[in-house]
C-alpha cells in the first residue's frame, strides 16, 4: 500500500514567514544535508480572491491558490523538491516518474537541480508540451500508448536499477511530506479566518491526503481549530474516487474506460492513494464531484470574464465543483479556496473551448 510518514510534532516552531522556499520548514521534512537542499522557490503560494464569481454563487469569500509564483507554475513541485532531495541522500543516482503529463517538467527539473537522470513514462496522447518540456530538460521520455494507468504499468515493468527510485504518486513517502507544507502556506495567508472548505483538483488523491495531513499536524500544534472540509474535483471523463465516496466504498475501483479530458493532471484510472484519499473526504466531513468538461469551460470563462482571472483546466474544475455543490443548497454564505494547481498549464484548445462562448 502507499508509504506515508508521521512526524513527532513536540516542540516544533512554524518558521517567521518570508523567503526560503519549501525549506523553510525543514525541521518537518526528510533531508538532513543543507547541501541537498536544492530547490526553486518551491513555496510562496499566491492567493487571488474573486469577489465577482463569489457574490455570483452566493460565497462570503471566494480565493483561488495559484502557485504562479513557481518557475512552472506547478504545485508538485513541492513534492518533488522534497522527494528527489530526500532520494538523492539516500544513494539514489536516478529516478522514474508516471504522470498524465503535466509534472513531467517539475519533476525533470528537480533531478536536473540535483545532476542526476531522470525518466519520465507519459501518455502518447498528453499535451505534446509536457513531452518536450521535459526532454529540454534532459529527462528520458517514453510515451505510452494509452492513460495515465498505462503509462504506470510500463513503469513496473522497466525497472532502472538498484539506484533508481519510482516517485510516481504514493510510490515513496517524501512526495506527500512536501507537498503537505502546502497547507502550513493556506494556514499562514489565512490565520483564525480557516476556510470553511477547499477544492482540490484529484487525480491521484496525493495533493488531497497531503493537505489533510499537513491541516491535521496544524490542529496538533494547536494552530488550527478546525480542519476545513476537503471536496475533491474530478471530471467525468476519469472520476473513480467521487464514483467510490457516492457508493460508500472502501476501496477505489480502477475506471475502465477514461476519456481525454481538457484537466489532463485528473485523468488517473487506478489512483493509487484512493483509499487515503476516501480517508481524507470521510474524515474532515467533504465531498467529491465530477464535473463534465462543458461545466469545467464554463467556469474557466466566468473567472475571466467576471474578475479578470486566468485559470488553469484543473483549478476550472475545482470552480465547477464548487458551482455544483451551490446548486444543490450547499457552503452558502462558506469562505472558500479553490486550488489551480495547474495555473500556468492553459493549452490552446483550453482557451480556444472557453473563449469562443
Amino acid at each position: 500500500g502507499p508509504l506515508a510518514g508521521r512526524d513527532a510534532l513536540e516542540g516544533f516552531e512554524a518558521p517567521a514567514p518570508g523567503p526560503g522556499g519549501l525549506f523553510r520548514w525543514s525541521a518537518l521534512l526528510p533531508v538532513r544535508d543543507p547541501e541537498r537542499r536544492l530547490g526553486f522557490g518551491e513555496a510562496g503560494a499566491r492567493f487571488t480572491s474573486l469577489p465577482a464569481v463569489a457574490r455570483e454563487l452566493g460565497l462570503e469569500e471566494l480565493v483561488l491558490l495559484q502557485d504562479t509564483a513557481n518557475p512552472f507554475g506547478s504545485a508538485s513541485l513541492r513534492g518533488f523538491a522534497s522527494a528527489v532531495a530526500a532520494g538523492a541522500e539516500r544513494g539514489a543516482e536516478s529516478f522514474t516518474l508516471a504522470t498524465a503529463g503535466p509534472s513531467a517538467a517539475p519533476f525533470a527539473a528537480v533531478a536536473r537541480r540535483h545532476g542526476l537522470a531522470a525518466r519520465v513514462a507519459l501518455p502518447s496522447g498528453a499535451t505534446p508540451t509536457w513531452r518536450l518540456e521535459a526532454r529540454l530538460l534532459k529527462a528520458r521520455v517514453v510515451a505510452v500508448l494509452g492513460d495515465r494507468g498505462k503509462a504506470g504499468e510500463w513503469v513496473a515493468t522497466h525497472p532502472g536499477g538498484d539506484t533508481d527510485r519510482v516517485l510516481s504518486a504514493f510510490e515513496e513517502p517524501f512526495r506527500l511530506d512536501g507537498l503537505r507544507t502546502l497547507a502550513f502556506e493556506i494556514d499562514e495567508a489565512f490565520g483564525e479566518r480557516t476556510p470553511d472548505a477547499v477544492l482540490v483538483p484529484t487525480g491521484s488523491g496525493l495533493a488531497l491526503t497531503a493537505l489533510h495531513r499537513g491541516f491535521g499536524e496544524l490542529r496538533a500544534l494547536g494552530r488550527m481549530e478546525r480542519v476545513p472540509r476537503l471536496v475533491a474535483a474530478q471530471v467525468e471523463a476519469c472520476a473513480p474516487i467521487a464514483r467510490a465516496l457516492g457508493e460508500g466504498a472502501d476501496e477505489v475501483a480502477p475506471w475502465a474506460d477514461t476519456h481525454r479530458t481538457l484537466a489532463e493532471a485528473l485523468r488517473d484510472p487506478a489512483p493509487r492513494g484512493g483509499r487515503a484519499a476516501l480517508k481524507a473526504l470521510r474524515e474532515s466531513e467533504g465531498a467529491a464531484v465530477a464535473v463534465s468538461e462543458g461545466e469545467l469551460v464554463d467556469a474557466l470563462r466566468s473567472a475571466a470574464r467576471h474578475d479578470g482571472v486566468l485559470c488553469g483546466p484543473e483549478g476550472s474544475a475545482g470552480l465547477a465543483a464548487l458551482a455544483r455543490l451551490r446548486a444543490l443548497g450547499e457552503l452558502e454564505g462558506a469562505r472558500v479556496l479553490c486550488l489551480d494547481p495547474q495555473a500556468i498549464g492553459r493549452s490552446p484548445e483550453t482557451l480556444e473551448a472557453a473563449g469562443t462562448g
